[in-house]
C-alpha cells in the first residue's frame, strides 16, 4: 500500500514539474536575451566606431595644429646666425662654424643652428654663449627650456637661463625672465662625445601640442618692428635685428665663464 502511493506521488510532482518548466516559454525568454544582448552589442559597436572617429578626428587636427605651431616663431631664443655666435664667443678660437674653447671642448654649429659638442673640459668649464649681447629677456608667460641631450646634470652638462632656470635632459620652466644669459655648459672634469644640444625656449601650450625642435624664426611684432626701422631709415641687416631684439649691453658681462 505504501508503495503504490509513494510512486503516484513522485508521478505528480513530476506533472507539476513538468508544468512549471513550459519550455516554449523557456525558448521565448531565450529569444528575447538574444535579441536584447544583439542590440547592446551594436549600441557598443556604434560607440566605440565613433570614438575611433572622434579620436581619429583629434589626431589629424592635433598634427595640423603641430604643423602651424613647427612652421611658426616657435623658439623664442633668438640664435640667428653663426656671426652672432662668433662676437659672443671669444674664450677660444673659431674656424669657420666650429668654435674651440679654450678648456678643450669644441662646439660645432649645424646648419639648423643647433650645437654639436664634444671633447674634455680641462682646467675650466667649457662654456658656449647661446643670449643675444644684453641678455635673454622674455615676457611672463609659462614657459620651457629645452635641448640639453639626455644624461645631463648640474655637475656634467646642461643648458642653463642664469638666475632663471636650466635643462639638464628633461626640461626646465620658468614664467618669466629678464636681461639674463642662456648658456650650455659642460663642466669642468667632464668629457662629451657627439652630444648635440638644440636650444629652444617655447611656450608651454606649444610644448604640450610638439616637442620638435625648431630653429628661431622672428615672431610677428619683431618682424613689425623690422619694417618700423627699415621705415625709419635703417640700413643694415644688423640695425634691423637689434631694434627687433635686445638693447646692446657691455659684451663683457657675456663672455663671463662661469
Amino acid at each position: 500500500m505504501s508503495t503504490t502511493y509513494t510512486s503516484n506521488y513522485n508521478l505528480g510532482k513530476q506533472e507539476d514539474h513538468a508544468d512549471k518548466f513550459d519550455m516554449s516559454v523557456i525558448t521565448e525568454n531565450m529569444d528575447k536575451l538574444d535579441t536584447a544582448l544583439h542590440e547592446q552589442a551594436e549600441n557598443i559597436s556604434e560607440v566605440q566606431n565613433a570614438q575611433s572617429d572622434l579620436d581619429t578626428a583629434e589626431a589629424a587636427d592635433r598634427a595640423a595644429l603641430a604643423e602651424l605651431i613647427d612652421g611658426g616663431a616657435k623658439n623664442r631664443l633668438p640664435i640667428t646666425s653663426v656671426d652672432s655666435l662668433k662676437q659672443l664667443n671669444t674664450y677660444g678660437t673659431w674656424e669657420n662654424n666650429v668654435y674651440t674653447h679654450s678648456s678643450g671642448v669644441v662646439f660645432t654649429v649645424n646648419d639648423d643652428m643647433s650645437i654639436t659638442a664634444n671633447g674634455t673640459a680641462s682646467g675650466a668649464n667649457a662654456v658656449f654663449i647661446l643670449s643675444m649681447p644684453g641678455g635673454f629677456s622674455i615676457e611672463a608667460g609659462n614657459w620651457i627650456l629645452s635641448g640639453c641631450p639626455s644624461g645631463g646634470s648640474a655637475s656634467t652638462y646642461n643648458i642653463a637661463i642664469a638666475g632663471t632656470t636650466s635643462d639638464t635632459g628633461t626640461t626646465g620652466s620658468f614664467t618669466s625672465c629678464s636681461k639674463v644669459l642662456v648658456r650650455i655648459y659642460v663642466i669642468n672634469g667632464t668629457s662629451i662625445s657627439n652630444a648635440v644640444f638644440r636650444p629652444m625656449v617655447c611656450s608651454k601650450a606649444a610644448w604640450d601640442i610638439s616637442q620638435a625642435y625648431q630653429p628661431y624664426r622672428p615672431s610677428y611684432a619683431e618682424l613689425y618692428a623690422m619694417v618700423q626701422a627699415l621705415q625709419g631709415g635703417g640700413n643694415s641687416l644688423s640695425s634691423v635685428q637689434s631694434t627687433a631684439q635686445l638693447t646692446s649691453t657691455d659684451a663683457g658681462d657675456n663672455n663671463a665663464d662661469s
